[in-house]
């Protein structure tokens, strides 16, 4: 699965060099609540920012293996 998630955002990235760029995130404001801001994202860029994130929100002791 990993590797046709890789092929897809490579593919992405040929059609819009900038695909990538992207680092924030700015929620839409509702009516009714104000936002505060959620700070910067950075999405993990390689397998082992991707299994830290994994494990670290939903404790599955996922390797790299």
């Amino acid at each position: 699965m990993n590797r046709e998630v890789n092929k897809y955002v490579n593919k992405l990235q040929k059609n819009d060099p900038t695909y990538l760029d992207m680092n924030t995130y700015v929620p839409k404001e509702s009516e009714n609540s104000v936002t505060n801001p959620l700070g910067e994202y950075f999405p993990p860029r390689r397998m082992d920012q991707t299994l830290y994130r994994i494990n670290k929100y939903l404790n599955l002791g996922w390797e790299e293996k």
